[in-house]
């Protein structure tokens, strides 16, 4: 693959020896700088396996092309990284390594029911206060904690309200049979 022809860019070639970001230096008649640096401490190159599987920068895991979206504004562009980075990002303003974190504090289980199995096909969920925001997106502050897919369906189909959980959950202790308890 062709790099930028700028000292110590690193950047893949798009166009006259240069990357997007030096070309457009040039073409507004400035002169040719260093770039800013991405805030992933890998080189922003694609790196490829033997299986053509790509490196998302953001969590560092192989995995295949389809894993990462289209940005369609040039042939074969992708972005650098995955789509669950991406989504973990944009929805709730967490980087890869803030969500391992909230895995790490959470000893790898469901905050509420404490099962290993975050459930079937899917990540770990992130709770926030949907209070918090006006939109479904996060400001990143109000993230509370890793539910497993099932926890945090219940809870949001409770509104998040604390009440409605204890009377749903006095309902059940009420109206469990005895017969059940014992058992």
């Amino acid at each position: 693959m062709r790099l930028c022809d700028f000292p110590d860019c690193g950047r893949k070639h798009a166009t006259k020896g240069l990357c997007w970001g030096h070309h457009k230096q040039r073409r507004d008649g400035r002169p040719l700088v260093a770039l800013r640096t991405h805030r992933s401490p890998r080189s922003r190159v694609d790196i490829y396996d033997e299986f053509g599987n790509r490196m998302c920068m953001e969590c560092e895991q192989l995995l295949p092309i389809e894993k990462f979206s289209d940005r369609g504004r040039y042939k074969n562009s992708r972005a650098l990284s995955c789509a669950s980075c991406v989504s973990l990002w944009t929805n709730f303003r967490l980087s890869w390594a803030a969500f391992q974190e909230l895995i790490e504090n959470a000893a790898g289980r469901c905050e509420i029911c404490g099962t290993d199995d975050p459930g079937t096909g899917t990540r770990w969920n992130v709770d926030h206060d949907h209070g918090c925001c006006s939109t479904n997106k996060t400001c990143g502050k109000c993230v509370r904690g890793i539910l497993c897919r099932d926890c945090n369906w219940e809870i949001a189909r409770m509104d998040d309200d604390p009440r409605r959980l204890e009377r749903a959950a006095e309902y059940i202790r009420r109206t469990t049979p005895r017969h059940r308890e014992s058992a």
